[in-house]
């Protein structure tokens, strides 16, 4: 009895395993989004190349992270509307988003929360290094485009 329990234990999971591997799309996360709709906009604005849906996890908690860039503002092309998303870290920190507001520079998008700035930098590799500092904590990730 013990044998079979085990043998349909590694089935389940070989089986889950490959299940996920089937897939295509976003990965699996505790980062929670809402329904959203990216607006395109002119490719020739700087601020346009972050359009789109971003995921990493922070380096050294591991957490979860998207970042949805959904418009470039049409009275400042420079200035972006987006979606800032995190995982939950044990009963700590709980996973939720919030709407907000960020500044493109060149290659550089800063996003300035509650006193936290968070910066995301496009390497030349499409990929997005991003920083995180509040209150002399600094955390780090790297995004990859996901949509």
């Amino acid at each position: 009895m013990k044998t079979r329990l085990v043998l349909l234990a590694m089935a389940i999971v070989s089986f889950s395993v490959l299940a996920g591997c089937a897939t295509a799309g976003p990965p699996v996360t505790s980062a929670p989004l809402p329904e959203i709709t990216i607006v395109p906009a002119d490719p020739n604005l700087p601020a346009a190349k972050f359009l789109g849906k971003w995921f990493g996890r922070w380096d050294d908690s591991g957490m979860d992270h998207y970042l949805v860039v959904t418009k470039v503002m049409e009275e400042n092309n420079s200035r972006v509307l987006a979606i800032y998303s995190w995982g939950g870290l044990g009963s700590r920190i709980f996973s939720n988003f919030a709407w907000v507001e960020g500044e493109v520079k060149g290659d550089v998008l800063s996003i300035d929360r509650n006193r936290t700035i968070i910066t995301y930098k496009m390497r030349k590799d499409g990929l997005l290094s991003a920083t995180y500092s509040r209150a002399g904590n600094y955390y780090s990730a790297t995004l990859k485009r996901v949509e």
